[in-house]
């Protein structure tokens, strides 16, 4: 059933009248309607290679994969103007997307942040030099792809598959850091792949891997108290960042993950140490976060 990834049909009716009802809420649709309707209008070329570091010596280079992030949040919000609207421009744009990607995303050497590339590659990717960049790039196409699926042919459907999707799977899926925050990137990408393909293997590995998946983290990698172990505020909310889309699409396939002590105690830590301005500890490699 699609959509059924990010949002189902009846979540996205129930967002239609809180829009309708609520400032709040028409604020943020605005927000995605004005990035959607900039994109319509606008002529669809995606990047000829890869993209570089955000720390490269040539900020070109990172502006590259900059452009990446940018045509996937366009396609992913195109396709939520669809779903809101009915209106077949968003639906044909975010499709000019997801096809232009499928043409050329396994032209892109694969490449890491170190400028290694091929095999000599480490926890690299083609549209961006790391594998946890992936996988915030490739789970924004998820999305959209899943919210056109039935404006799609079946031809459409096995080039974006084929040549998009279940190779980013792969090359996500040659990392494995084991108890760490990249490993939650990792795992949250193959995860929505997984079940937007209905793959079971790829599920697997974003839930079960034994020393890396989805279970072993909020087993291993989170104190009695709810702290990310890695001690830092800056990674406590990247963490949580990156778990929200595998537990979304978990969620609407029937695998509750929300009900998991040890994901809410992520959220109670920060109440509890959080000061009277509700700014939390800066401490270890941290950055200021409230």
């Amino acid at each position: 059933m699609h959509p059924n990834l990010l949002l189902n049909l009846a979540e996205i009716e129930e967002i239609k009248r809180k829009v309708e009802r609520y400032p709040w809420a028409n604020e943020a649709y605005q927000i995605v309607k004005a990035n959607a309707d900039s994109w319509a209008s606008s002529e669809i070329s995606v990047p000829e290679t890869g993209g570089g570091f955000y720390h490269a010596a040539d900020p070109t280079d990172y502006a590259i994969t900059e452009r990446h992030y940018a045509l996937a949040d366009a396609a992913r919000d195109l396709g939520l103007m669809f779903q809101f609207t009915g209106d077949v421009r968003y639906q044909a744009k975010a499709k000019e997307i997801l096809l232009a990607y499928a043409d050329s995303y396994l032209t892109y050497e694969i490449h890491d942040k170190a400028g290694r590339t091929g095999e000599r590659a480490e926890a690299g990717g083609r549209t961006t030099p790391q594998g946890i960049n992936e996988a915030t790039w490739v789970i924004a196409l998820a999305w959209a792809y899943d919210l056109i699926y039935h404006g799609l042919t079946l031809e459409q459907r096995d080039r974006i598959e084929g040549q998009i999707l279940r190779p980013a799977a792969e090359i996500i899926m040659d990392n494995n850091e084991g108890r760490h925050n990249h490993q939650t990137w990792y795992n949250s990408g193959v995860g929505v792949l997984g079940i937007l393909l209905n793959d079971k293997r790829l599920i697997g590995y974003a839930l079960e891997k034994a020393d890396s998946g989805h279970y072993f983290q909020m087993k291993h990698s989170i104190t009695g108290d709810g702290m990310w172990y890695e001690g830092s505020m800056h990674y406590q909310f990247y963490v949580l960042r990156a778990l929200f889309p595998l537990m979304e699409a978990a969620y609407h396939a029937g695998i509750d993950l929300y009900q998991d002590r040890a994901y809410k105690s992520l959220f109670d830590f920060m109440l509890d140490y959080a000061d009277a301005s509700m700014q939390l500890p800066t401490i270890n490699d941290g950055r200021l976060v409230y």
